[in-house]
């Protein structure tokens, strides 16, 4: 499994720790964002870490992962597991991302990873999906052809380019 996390957030060991005793990856399959991308190696797995969704992006545009995850999901049929910012940046674009973080990094470009045709509100059950979409301007979110959300003790799972949540 490929991990994408954000550095500076310190919580490689976490994630780690997790991927090992609570999705029963072995260590010795992890490869971490902070070692770039495996070289010739094919990973059946991806997976993207929380946190400040402009952050987690512009880190993966600047160390070129996004290329890498595009090609893995098409051309290896990998599974793409998202949390929280994760989750919002494997769909069309992180327009969304604005209502919950601050884009400390200035980001004007808002493509994702355009995974499937839609979007995704992590940390919403699905009651509080239906108020955001009820306070959220139609022409806003008639971009998606699929507004989703995520709660808490969920991820995002997309393979063959659908999303199973």
């Amino acid at each position: 499994m490929f991990i994408i996390s954000y550095p500076p957030y310190g919580v490689d060991d976490i994630i780690v720790n997790n991927a090992v005793k609570i999705m029963g990856f072995q260590k010795e399959n992890l490869y971490l964002s902070a070692d770039g991308v495996p070289k010739g190696i094919i990973t059946d797995y991806v997976y993207v870490t929380e946190g400040n969704t402009f952050e987690v992006l512009k880190y993966m545009r600047d160390n070129l992962f996004i290329d890498y995850i595009k090609v893995l999901m098409k051309n290896e049929n990998s599974t793409y597991i998202g949390s929280s910012a994760g989750a919002i940046i494997a769909g069309t674009d992180i327009m969304l991302a604005r209502d919950f973080d601050s884009n400390f990094v200035g980001m004007i470009d808002f493509t994702a990873l355009e995974l499937f045709d839609g979007t995704i509100i992590p940390h919403y059950e699905p009651e509080n999906l239906q108020m955001y979409i009820q306070n959220t301007e139609r022409h806003i979110l008639n971009r998606y052809s699929k507004v989703l959300s995520v709660s808490n003790d969920d991820v995002v799972v997309i393979i063959d380019g659908e999303v199973i949540a």
